[in-house]
């Protein structure tokens, strides 16, 4: 982002050198392209502060499915992988959220009771999928 907005204001700097007069292009370079950095910044806060939100709710939610994916198998091994960004705009998930890789060694089944867990979770929580693969 911040390139994209170097890059305009540089080009917007040049315009304003070879057509205005001296004194507007230095009014321009000292308040113009001030108060559109200003104006960046104050938008990309309000951006990051969404995404940051939205970051933690998703590392909450692979928190607790590994927290029961621990409970119920009891791992040697356990990954559990975000993949919402493959998803978004897809039928059923327009955001992309709740979408998880599970990777999982155990020699251990984990019951009813265990799958239970985990289906409730993943109905709480309004995950639409977890993919996993075992070996």
């Amino acid at each position: 982002m911040w390139v994209v907005f170097f890059v305009f204001a540089g080009g917007l700097n040049i315009y304003v050198a070879y057509n205005y007069a001296e004194e507007t292009w230095v009014n321009f370079k000292l308040f113009g392209l001030l108060g559109l950095t200003f104006v960046f910044i104050v938008a990309q806060s309000f951006w990051l502060a969404q995404n940051m939100k939205q970051d933690a709710h998703e590392q909450r939610a692979r928190a607790t499915i590994e927290q029961l994916l621990v409970a119920a198998f009891a791992p040697s091994e356990l990954l559990v992988k975000d993949q919402s960004h493959l998803h978004a705009g897809h039928a059923g998930a327009q955001e992309g959220k709740g979408h998880f890789e599970v990777k999982i060694v155990s020699d251990r089944s984990p019951g009813r009771a265990g799958l239970r867990g985990i289906e409730w979770f993943m109905m709480r929580s309004a995950l639409s999928s977890i993919a996993t693969s075992t070996r």
